[in-house]
């Protein structure tokens, strides 16, 4: 036996004598029991028993590729043998051919439900896909991984993989909060309708997305474009614009009787020195001078002026659920530290197990103080960031 394995054999030794002997047994003999059956089927004639082992021998002395020939081989006289379904499997497990492991071991699986080998098995080989799936952020993958994984664990060990199911969820619903369509929110519900907290805030979000677009249906014209500082439509800025135009510029008319202006490079002295001021009309004694015409205006259209609403009265928040917190001393004062067994404790959005999970809190952590209501306390889980957590396991701390 070579040191790693003495070495883990130890460790699980002194966590049955600290922990109790009940997991640690079990975990002790889950890892001296080997993967693959090494006893032959009773009713094998004297070749298939040849066969049978000499796949086994590839397979112990870490020959896999050989070994899958081999079983294969095996399996095409004996297709319902499950024990070298769940060998060939082992066999493609050692030789990260994930896929090809679980199908064998599920194969096997049917044909004896209750072998607590290939159940071990063929979860071993489904943990390491949902673990691949997470790391290539595939979430909805990963977590159809880990539900087919509690299936086959027992009772004690299923709210491990239901934490860690719903947190995969709440990093789900984050993307979806980023996107705010109400498809994807919808898309969501369709999957995952009972997530804790999650699923009532896209039912919510979806219903206030709907009365949205209902109220831009109906006022399309009480709409005001991001970026626009004036609170007007660039259209209506332009119509405002037209309204005023610019004044002509007319050029001088010469008056009745007398000559127009000569080009310079023809008029001599005087008149270029006439032509230089301002021009000069004469006015007959008999004639009165016209009254300037006024100039022509482009046809006025209408213009509509739009004001800006004026600014509602603010309202002090009326006291609800989220309000009645306790007046606490400064955060500096008071802290929490967590009191959980052995996982770590959820940090929620709201005083209440309907509310969305934020993040989780290892067991003897100490955060600040903020407030506390009902069995429930509001920390400051990390910088600038709040939560409410269960008083039930956690105590306060000078």
């Amino acid at each position: 036996m070579d040191a790693k394995r003495r070495a883990l054999i130890l460790v699980l030794l002194l966590a049955a004598w600290f922990g109790g002997w009940g997991c640690a047994a079990q975990q002790l003999k889950q890892y001296l029991e080997k993967p693959y059956f090494e006893q032959a089927p009773p009713e094998l004639l004297r070749d298939d028993r040849d066969l049978y082992y000499k796949a086994l021998k590839m397979q112990m002395e870490n020959h896999p590729k050989h070994a899958i020939t081999l079983w294969q081989d095996f399996l095409k006289k004996h297709p319902r043998s499950f024990e070298a379904h769940n060998n060939l499997g082992h066999a493609y497990y050692a030789d990260d051919q994930m896929n090809p492991a679980i199908a064998e071991f599920e194969t096997a699986l049917t044909l004896e439900p209750n072998n607590p080998k290939i159940r071990h098995n063929l979860a071993r080989a489904l943990n390491v896909q949902a673990v691949l799936m997470e790391e290539n952020r595939d979430y909805d993958t990963a977590i159809d991984y880990w539900q087919r994984i509690a299936k086959l664990k027992e009772i004690t060990e299923r709210e491990k993989v239901q934490f860690r199911i719903e947190a995969l969820q709440d990093k789900i619903f984050e993307q979806v909060q980023r996107s705010d369509r109400i498809e994807d929110y919808e898309s969501f519900l369709e999957r995952y309708p009972d997530s804790p907290g999650n699923a009532e805030m896209a039912r919510r979000r979806i219903q206030e997305l709907k009365e949205i677009a209902q109220e831009t249906r109906t006022l399309p014209d009480m709409q005001m474009p991001a970026g626009t500082q004036s609170g007007f439509s660039s259209e209506e800025e332009g119509i405002l614009e037209e309204a005023v135009p610019p004044p002509e510029k007319t050029s001088p008319v010469p008056a009745e009787g007398s000559s127009p202006p000569l080009p310079p490079d023809q008029a001599g002295p005087f008149e270029r020195e006439a032509n230089a001021g301002p021009p000069m009309t004469t006015v007959s004694p008999k004639q009165k001078p016209e009254p300037p015409k006024e100039p022509l205006r482009p046809p006025e259209k209408e213009v509509r002026i739009m004001t800006r609403p004026e600014p509602k009265p603010s309202i002090s928040p009326q006291p609800g659920p989220l309000a009645e917190v306790a007046s606490l001393p400064p955060a500096s004062e008071k802290k929490v530290q967590i009191t959980t067994e052995k996982d770590p404790l959820r940090v929620r959005s709201g005083p209440s197990q309907k509310y969305r999970i934020l993040s989780y809190l290892e067991k003897g952590t100490q955060v600040p103080l903020l407030g506390e209501k009902e069995g429930w306390y509001k920390v400051e889980f990390s910088e600038g960031k709040t939560g409410w957590i269960s008083a039930k396991f956690s105590q306060i701390v000078e």
